[in-house]
């Protein structure tokens, strides 16, 4: 069993699309027979008090077409994300982690980590999106409070280091998003030496990684629209905007020209000490357990 724990907005779900052809695979691969299956599976891993890993190892043993080869459970919500208010109601990744231990049979896991800078604004580009007023320094904020409390997405050495614990170090592996998009086809090449699975590249469909960073307009451009959203929801008592939120982002916010990065030269003092926090714990990762 390979569980994929992959870090927000280091290529998940681009992975997920092109393992479709994997013969083992539940999670949330995009148009996979197990998906209806993983889904309800995932979502008690990481949201319920009082769950029974009998679930889990349900969904491995149904998952299991190709007896020769591992199952790989792929899922973002793998890890917790308190930065965004909707995944307060989870968890939290460590105890997903203690919950992905208790499965039946020999474990592993694979991790994806990215550049902390790419993936800091990468991340918070998309809270944006999704109709949060949240400005950069509060998000970088939030980040540096949950890493010094070893909670949140980008907690990276501490949650490692549990895994570790817990699985032991000859059991996990760490990928980096920037060698999958450098050549696709080569990362998983090395991902199934790693994982003793033969010519893993043939099951897999690599016609180039689709990473979503996409930005749409002007960041400060956003966020004001986004307050007024907001505003207007709250008088107009709409429980839910994102459906205007998108009609909003794909009406106006593709006609603008992005000029982010004015945007983040303003706040490069902060984000510069956190990444070089942020480097530090991956330089740990790198010490403690093999790369692919």
């Amino acid at each position: 069993m390979i569980f994929h724990v992959g870090w927000p907005k280091t290529a998940t779900t681009s992975m997920q699309a092109e393992l479709v052809g994997y013969p083992n695979l539940a999670g949330k691969p995009f148009g996979h027979g197990e998906t209806a299956r993983a889904i309800p599976t995932i979502d008690g891993i990481v949201r319920l008090q009082d769950w029974s890993p009998r679930d889990l190892d349900q969904l491995i043993d149904a998952t299991r077409h190709d007896a020769a080869l591992p199952v790989l459970l792929s899922d973002e919500v793998l890890i917790a994300m308190p930065q965004r208010e909707w995944f307060e109601s989870l968890v939290g990744p460590f105890e997903v982690a203690n919950r992905l231990a208790r499965a039946q049979g020999d474990k592993r896991i694979f991790f994806t980590l990215r550049d902390p800078r790419r993936q800091l604004r990468s991340t918070w580009l998309h809270h944006v999106r999704e109709g949060r007023v949240q400005t950069y320094p509060q998000f970088l904020d939030r980040v540096r409070r949950d890493r010094l409390e070893s909670r949140g997405t980008f907690a990276v050495a501490a949650l490692v280091e549990r895994y570790v614990d817990l699985f032991g170090v000859a059991n996990l592996t760490v990928g980096f998003t920037e060698d999958y998009t450098k050549s696709p086809v080569d990362f998983w090449r090395r991902f199934g030496s790693a994982q003793d699975i033969q010519e893993m590249e043939s099951y897999v469909a690599c016609d180039g990684p689709r990473l979503n960073e996409t930005l749409l307009g002007p960041i400060t451009y956003e966020l004001l629209v986004n307050r007024m959203l907001h505003r207007y929801a709250a008088v107009r008592r709409i429980d839910d905007i994102r459906p205007l939120r998108r009609w909003m982002t794909r009406k106006v916010s593709r006609r603008m020209t992005a000029n982010n990065e004015k945007y983040f030269a303003r706040h490069a003092d902060i984000e510069n000490r956190l990444v070089e926090e942020l480097n530090s714990d991956i330089a740990r990762v790198r010490g403690l357990i093999k790369m692919i």
